[in-house]
Parts: structure tokens; C-alpha cells; sequence
């Protein structure tokens, strides 16, 4: 298609009206030349597909790179039917019988897409965050005061968590940093409390409300703040909040194996009392957990040491011997953590009764560093994001 033509914002009844445009910002219809800007007109788009088509596509809030999705199966389509791709329904109305079709995560080859799309995504993102984690020549200012900070993105966020009780979240769990405090910057600026987002006659009145209402934090229901929590990326479709407001509570096994982890299906008492933890720094919540057994400390430094003499397991070695970069050694920490939780070995996946044995059994068969080189098991996305835990704060 040409290039060079401005993108254009069409209204339902343009849609109905206008052909495909020469436009690289447009995608074509699945099964007909009309092309649609699905990033300002998605509703637009998949009212289309309904009415003049009968195609539904489930769950779109979970796919990424929609384009890319639409295009894929356009492709498809092209030389193949409704009927031998999609899941087919009928629908029984005053005007008759009605044939609809159905593209959902039901059918192996939709499922396998959006798995795919979804870890073409992540790793642009994880990319993007690794660039930030090593950017130490940026320069930052604090939304509350005057200090200035040249270096890594974590100075900020750490000053803005200690000396004003505002954390919007670990720096390994944010991308797009910047983005994100200018955004909040611009709210402040216009005197937006950021969790209310009620407006004030001037600084100081908005600075003696957010101090006296605890409003030192961001709307957890604001969504334009789901794409800089990297967690939303894992999953697509799930907020940011609902990740936070996950119960978490400390489980301890008949091994003695302790670990912070989020019960299933269960949710916090309140979201408030995630939320105003404004006393509460990011180095005081949790302490250091050992991976195999219910040592704990409030050094990482120590619990490193302590892994590595007791249980052969230094993160140290494995890093320099496999050539581990910063997130391969955040997956093997979670993949350990959720195997010895389930009593797993790490490398045979022989599961016992009690985590004494299983530490033994890892340790005397050096399965507990030999399945490091059996990436396929670790490596894996669901793998990526930080537990409540301080294992990673030594992490190179």
C-alpha cells in the first residue's frame, strides 16, 4: 500500500460508506475489501465482522498485535470457508435461521496465534526493559520535590518510595519509566490528585489532600496506566490491579519450605489495604527466602551465600558457565521457587512427600543445578515476573 497518507478517524456511518484506503495505518476486512484503522475503530471493526459477515471473535482484549491477528486469518480465509476454519453456531430469529461463526482460543490453530503473538510481544517488551535496566546516564526529577537524579531509572523511584511514601512499583516490574512519571507529572501539573483524580484551586491544596487522604498512590481503576506494568504483557486483558490485589500469603509446607505466594481464586481483604502501605518501604516488605528450605534473611547477599553452601545451588557460577543474562536468572529463580513449592525435582520432576527429601535428592544427584542447561523447562514467559520475594535483589 501507499505510504505517506495521514491516518484517518472514521465514524460508523463513513464505515459503512468508504472502500479500502491506500493506507499502511488501515487493515482489510477478514473477508471483504473494506479496511478499517483497528486502533481508534475496533468496535467499528468487530461490529463489521458481526453484521455484515456473522464472524465473532472472542476475547479481542486478549490478543496481541490485533493487526496482526486479523491478518493472519484474512490470509486464511482467502482460500478456505467459514465453515472448515471457524466454530460454527445457529441462532434461531423471528427472520429465520441465522449462521454465525466463532474465533476463539476453542480452535488448536486461534490458540496457537495468540500464544505465539503474545510472546512476539512480550519479548519486545522485555527488550525494551532490559534497555532501561541498563540506562545509567539518564536524567530524572522527582514529582514531588527538587531533586534530580542522573542514573538508572531505580534512584527515582526509590527516592519517591523513601522520602514521600509514593511507590508505584519495584523498577524490574515497570516498563517505559519515563513515560509513566511524565504522565504523572502532567496530571500534577494540572493540579490531578493521581488517585482521585479530583482537581484543586492550586499545589498546595492538592499536596495537603493526597497527604491527609493517603492519596500518595495511582488510580488502580485507571487503565492507561496498564501498559507500563509488565505483568499485562504476560497476560492480555488483565490489570495491573487485579495482579496487585492478589491475596499473599505465606505457605509453609510439611518440608518447612516457606515461600510468599498468591492463592488461587483468592482475593484481597480490601484493595485499600494493598494501597496504603505508605509507611512501608519496598526493602521492609518481605524478607529473603531461601529456595530450598525455610531459611530466611534480610540480606540477598546472605541467602546467596547460604544456597551455596549448603545446597550447592550459586546463582553466581550458573550465571558465568551458561552465559545467563538478568531475566534468565529471574525464570530459573521462579521455576525453582514453583517446582520445590509442588515437591518436584528441578530436573527429573520426580515429586516426593516431603521437601527434606526432595532438597536431598536435588542436591546429592546435582539435579540441582544440572537442569540449567535444559532450557526448554525454565525458559519459558510465565517464568519471567518477580515473585513477592527479595531473591532477585542481587541479581546482575
Amino acid at each position: 500500500m501507499a505510504s505517506g497518507v495521514q491516518a484517518l478517524v472514521l465514524t460508523s456511518n463513513d464505515l459503512q460508506s468508504k472502500k479500502a484506503p491506500e493506507c499502511s495505518y488501515f487493515q482489510q476486512c477478514l473477508l471483504c475489501q473494506q479496511c478499517f484503522n483497528l486502533e481508534a475503530c475496533l468496535d467499528d471493526f468487530l461490529h463489521h465482522i458481526l453484521h455484515s459477515h456473522g464472524l465473532v471473535i472472542a476475547d479481542v482484549d486478549k490478543i496481541a498485535y490485533v493487526h496482526r491477528y486479523v491478518e493472519y486469518w484474512r490470509v486464511k480465509l482467502a482460500t478456505n470457508s467459514l465453515d472448515s476454519v471457524c466454530i460454527g453456531m445457529k441462532d434461531n430469529t423471528e427472520d429465520g435461521e441465522k449462521h454465525y461463526y466463532l474465533l476463539s482460543p476453542l480452535l488448536p490453530e486461534d490458540e496457537q496465534l495468540r500464544t505465539n503473538l503474545l510472546s512476539d510481544r512480550l519479548q519486545q517488551v522485555l527488550s525494551i526493559q532490559q534497555a532501561e535496566r541498563e540506562d545509567n546516564s539518564a536524567t530524572w526529577k522527582c514529582l514531588f520535590c527538587a531533586e534530580d537524579y542522573s542514573g538508572n531509572r531505580s534512584l527515582v523511584l526509590n527516592h519517591m518510595n523513601e522520602e514521600h511514601n509514593f511507590n508505584i512499583g519495584h523498577p524490574d516490574n515497570l516498563v517505559n519509566v519515563r513515560s509513566f512519571i511524565e504522565r504523572l507529572r502532567f496530571s500534577l501539573d494540572r493540579l490531578v490528585c493521581l488517585y482521585c483524580e479530583k482537581t484543586f484551586k492550586d499545589k498546595f491544596t492538592l499536596k495537603e489532600h493526597m497527604r491527609k487522604k493517603l492519596h500518595k498512590k495511582v488510580n488502580p481503576k485507571n487503565k492507561e496506566y496498564d501498559q507500563y506494568y509488565l505483568v499485562n504483557y504476560l497476560e492480555m486483558g488483565e490489570e495491573w490491579i487485579a495482579n496487585k490485589c492478589k491475596k499473599v500469603i505465606k505457605r509453609k509446607g510439611k518440608s518447612g519450605v516457606m515461600a510468599y505466594i498468591s492463592k488461587p481464586g483468592e482475593e484481597s481483604d480490601t484493595e485499600e489495604g494493598w494501597l496504603e502501605g505508605e509507611d512501608t518501604t519496598l526493602s521492609q516488605q518481605f524478607r529473603a527466602l531461601c529456595l530450598f528450605c525455610e531459611y530466611t534473611g534480610d540480606n540477598s547477599c546472605n541467602v546467596y551465600q547460604h544456597m551455596a553452601k549448603s545446597h550447592g545451588f550459586n546463582i553466581s557460577s550458573l550465571k558465568e558457565e551458561n552465559g545467563l543474562n538478568f531475566y534468565h536468572q529471574i525464570k530459573i529463580i521462579n521455576y525453582v521457587r514453583f517446582q520445590v513449592l509442588d515437591k518436584r525435582c528441578v530436573a527429573c520432576g520426580v515429586q516426593f512427600k516431603d521437601g527434606r527429601l526432595l532438597a536431598d535428592h536435588m542436591t546429592s544427584s546435582r539435579h540441582i543445578t544440572s537442569f540449567v542447561k535444559d532450557r526448554a523447562a525454565w525458559d519459558q514467559p510465565m517464568y519471567v515476573f518477580t515473585t513477592n520475594d527479595k531473591p532477585y535483589a542481587a541479581i546482575d
